[in-house]
């Protein structure tokens, strides 16, 4: 019974540590994975739409754990988050462009787990 109550302590624990990690952006999604997608593509959307400041949204993600994949040989910027549990590896990541002032002409997520045991 002691080793139930220590093994459950735990796992609530670890659920607890990866909720309070987990970005704003990926909270409260659904458990399915296409619909989890869906949902995380109407945030971004929504919070940065097409002329939203590039540097806001970059404020935005990294402040949210984002690693920004700065790439000069293309007009395409990209932002990931990794994130593991128990029992799954998934990834968030939005793309974006930007005209010449610095303001969102395109934007795009996708939300996807990579690998489950």
């Amino acid at each position: 019974m002691l080793l139930l109550a220590a093994i459950l302590g735990g796992a609530l624990a670890i659920f607890l540590t990866e909720q309070s990690r987990t970005p704003e952006l990926l909270r409260g999604l659904d458990r399915e994975n296409s619909k989890a997608d869906r949902e995380f593509s109407q945030r971004i959307t929504r919070t940065f739409p097409a002329g939203s400041s590039e540097d806001e949204l970059i404020e935005a993600l990294s402040t949210q754990g984002f690693a920004l994949k700065r790439q000069r040989s293309t007009p395409e910027q990209e932002a990931v988050f990794n994130f593991s549990n128990l029992a799954c590896v998934a990834n968030a990541r939005v793309w974006w462009r930007t005209d010449a002032s610095g303001r969102l002409t395109a934007i795009r997520s996708r939300y996807g787990e990579e690998g489950c045991w």
